[in-house]
């Protein structure tokens, strides 16, 4: 209790009824320049005594240093944060000197985690059969702080996930460090289909054939692995079928020479491969038939006789 805002006493309660009054002696007056303050981890902060009256030796005290510690020089006050978020007491005390009592202050310190910078930048790219970092260019303020990483949502681990596979993965970059609040980020990593030319291609690219022999060409390479098909843009004029890599041209009976088709052989999209497709020109003339005769010879004897005989024709069913 202060008495006429100067003479200081303390009452106690003895337990039996009775009061028990002590004088402690004038009050110093102790002033802050202010009553409250916060502080973002690791930064610091000070305040002032502005006013001391009894001049007595100041000193300072945190009531729990694993949020912020404190220490006084002069009249200055200096609240350093410590990486538990939180809100401390700082008692700022005047020291008893001649008629004045001690005296204290108390100052909120609120403590807030500090904030974390994370940048990375996702993998972009078709399907190459490599293995690629899911994320690169990965910086992080402050510089120490830990790292790690998880694709699909598996465990974080340190080491930066693989990509290979043609698809969509989703990938989270977590930076942690202590007193300072969790950052994350989440990528999202696209490997596209494999679409360049090359991936399909043929023995040869065009041929003519004459009625009927069948032509043929293969497959020399089916990098996708994707199934293989076959067909044809007249049939009238040829056929196609496909039997492993071997693609057969049977050509049709046509009225002129030159008669075209265009043979397209497709391999179906997989998992890693869009689908490929090639073509082959064929070109259909008409078979040529070979075809002999001996013509009769002979004096007139009244009989009729064949204009020719030994006739021979290839094919035989013409």
């Amino acid at each position: 209790i202060i008495v006429d805002g100067k003479y200081k006493f303390t009452i106690t309660d003895e337990g039996n009824g009775n009061l028990k009054t002590d004088y402690k002696g004038e009050a110093g007056g102790i002033e802050l320049s202010a009553i409250s303050g916060t502080y973002v981890y690791p930064t610091t902060g000070t305040f002032e005594v502005v006013k001391n009256i009894s001049g007595g030796e100041l000193s300072v005290k945190s009531e729990n240093e694993n949020i912020a510690k404190a220490s006084i020089s002069g009249t200055t006050v200096t609240v350093i944060s410590q990486n538990v978020a939180g809100t401390v007491k700082i008692i700022v005390t005047s020291a008893a000197k001649g008629e004045y009592a001690e005296q204290k202050a108390v100052y909120k310190a609120t403590v807030e985690n500090g904030t974390i910078s994370l940048e990375a930048t996702e993998y972009t790219g078709i399907y190459d059969g490599k293995d690629h970092d899911a994320v690169s260019n990965v910086k992080v303020t402050p510089t120490d702080a830990t790292v790690e990483y998880s694709i699909d949502g598996g465990t974080f681990s340190s080491t930066i996930p693989k990509v290979n596979g043609a698809t969509t993965y989703t990938v989270v970059v977590k930076a942690t460090k202590a007193g300072y609040a969790t950052k994350t980020l989440t990528k999202t990593v696209i490997v596209g289909k494999n679409t360049q030319t090359g991936n399909l291609t043929l023995s040869a690219s065009s041929a003519t054939i004459t009625y009927p022999t069948a032509g043929t060409f293969t497959v020399t390479k089916n990098t996708s692995g994707g199934t293989l098909s076959v067909t044809s843009s007249d049939t009238s004029v040829a056929t196609a079928t496909i039997s492993g890599t071997t693609v057969t041209i049977t050509p049709k009976a046509i009225s002129e020479d030159g008669k075209q088709t265009t043979i397209t052989v497709t391999s179906a999209a997989t998992s890693n491969y869009e689908e490929q497709t090639q073509n082959y020109t064929a070109t259909v003339n008409r078979g040529t038939i070979s075809l002999d005769a001996d013509a009769y010879t002979g004096n007139y004897d009244g009989s009729d006789h064949d204009a020719v005989s030994n006739v021979k024709v290839t094919p035989t069913d013409a």
